[in-house]
């Protein structure tokens, strides 16, 4: 059963990524690490379902096939025709799930530079699965915490040896927390103590998190903001972020009846959460074509033109993206379920199935 209000959640981060791209939100980066933790609360969940069933291998990563390949089917031809001056390598990169490494070198392209954050999702769903399969919870819930713990001192450390915020901001080594915290939700939400706790706690800890980040950025100003890559915002600032996201997830989650819930489930916000994975990929195109069209500059000299533009990006991006869903999108995710299904059927394990044929005996 879908949970609306996570549709809610997601509609709140890409208006977040999106008004970050017009300088209208300058946290709107933030957004991004909301996906992270939905994605890992959804993922993992999924896993520890079906770790003991067969075809667990292949039912995940086709569902995860169908489910993100379809828009960039369009994306890729859609920037070749529109971009003169993307370059052969930083494409294959981005193809390869590579767009993190990318973004940082001098192959990096506007229309594309979205994709950092599929590629850091994508490593971490190459190895997350084996642990899952392999790991008591317990153990899961250990790996999980060592790395929200690692991830703060990985970036203190890299400070030293980094002139700007990019490799931090955009490599996986640094960015796997959000992840890590969404898939310890998935992990702890099951654990009727865990559940209690979260009942309790899980918006506290949220505003807990956006007051102590209001604080240092009143204190230290420009310091804390990722863009200056200072030590305090890399072993503080992304950890807040995701503590702050990590608490409204499982707020919403745990209390489903709650007043936050029931606002973050109002149609106009899941209609938009439905589409939010194509609006996060294609609205970089569809602004980049409005400036073209506007002679509308790019950066920040022309930061009120780009405002003004927001106006007419959302509601074309809104459109191109429900059409996108309906014809292209969404009868490719139901044939990859369809698929999964099947052939989690034909890999049967044989001794079940000699189990079952001596209890039919």
């Amino acid at each position: 059963m879908r949970q609306r209000q996570l549709d809610g959640i997601r509609a709140i981060a890409i208006l977040s990524v999106i008004a970050l791209h017009h300088f209208l939100f300058p946290v709107g980066w933030a957004g991004v690490d909301l996906f992270f933790v939905l994605s890992g609360f959804l993922i993992t969940r999924i896993l520890i379902q079906t770790r003991n069933k067969p075809g667990y291998w292949t039912k995940f990563y086709i569902k995860r096939a169908g489910r993100i390949l379809p828009p960039l089917m369009i994306l890729f031809p859609a920037t070749l025709a529109l971009s003169h001056h993307i370059k052969p390598l930083g494409l294959l990169g981005y193809v390869l799930f590579l767009g993190d490494y990318v973004n940082i070198t001098s192959y990096s392209s506007g229309l594309l530079i979205c994709l950092w954050s599929l590629a850091i999702e994508e490593h971490f769903y190459m190895i997350w699965p084996f642990t899952v399969r392999y790991l008591t919870r317990k153990h899961m819930a250990q790996v999980l915490i060592a790395v929200l713990v690692l991830e703060p001192v990985l970036r203190v450390i890299a400070t030293h040896f980094v002139a700007t915020y990019e490799p931090i901001y955009y490599l996986t080594f640094f960015r796997l927390d959000s992840i890590a915290a969404g898939s310890l939700l998935a992990v702890l939400i099951a654990h009727p103590k865990a559940n209690t706790l979260l009942k309790s706690w899980s918006l506290t800890l949220c505003l807990i998190a956006i007051a102590l980040w209001t604080i240092l950025a009143s204190i230290f100003g420009s310091q804390f903001d990722k863009n200056t890559n200072s030590m305090l915002f890399n072993g503080l600032g992304y950890s807040l972020v995701t503590l702050a996201s990590f608490g409204v997830v499982a707020h919403v989650l745990v209390k489903e009846d709650g007043w936050l819930a029931k606002i973050l489930s109002i149609r106009p916000l899941t209609f938009i959460g439905e589409i939010s994975y194509g609006m996060y990929l294609f609205h970089p195109m569809i602004e980049a074509t409005l400036r073209k069209l506007s002679h509308t500059g790019f950066g920040a000299a022309s930061a009120a033109g780009t405002r003004k533009l927001f106006l007419i990006a959302l509601p074309l991006t809104i459109a191109f993206c429900w059409v996108s869903f309906k014809l292209f999108e969404s009868p490719i995710v139901k044939w990859s379920k369809h698929k999964a299904k099947e052939l989690g059927r034909q890999q049967i394990d044989p001794g079940l199935e000699h189990k079952s044929n001596l209890i039919l005996q």
